[in-house]
């Protein structure tokens, strides 16, 4: 007889999951319209790459085992994507803030 053990690890769904990096986005441009300094879009960037190693942790597992060139690519792609992001948001963000000191 099969015995399935309970899932322990997490998990969250693909909604769940675009809705944290969502927030995680619009947080690092709030945070630039208010001029806290440059350092947080860094720890907003730190934050991002920590949940999508959460989130796809399994998946980088699997390609390692695969093809670790891949895997390498596949994890700065999405690396370099994270911080265009995050750097965009900030970018924007500090630009509505010093719109907003002008009006």
């Amino acid at each position: 007889m099969d015995v399935k053990e309970a899932k322990s690890e997490f998990a969250p769904s693909r909604f769940v999951n675009a809705l944290v990096e969502a927030v995680l986005v619009s947080t690092t441009l709030l945070i630039a319209m208010f001029g806290v300094p440059w350092w947080a879009a860094l720890v907003m960037m730190v934050v991002a790459i920590i949940w999508w190693g959460i989130v796809h942790r399994r998946r980088v597992a699997g390609m390692v085992r695969a093809s670790l060139p891949q895997a390498i690519g596949t994890m700065a792609v999405a690396l370099a994507v994270i911080v265009f992001v995050h750097g965009v948001g900030f970018g924007f963000g500090a630009t509505l803030h010093a719109l907003m000191g002008k009006i």
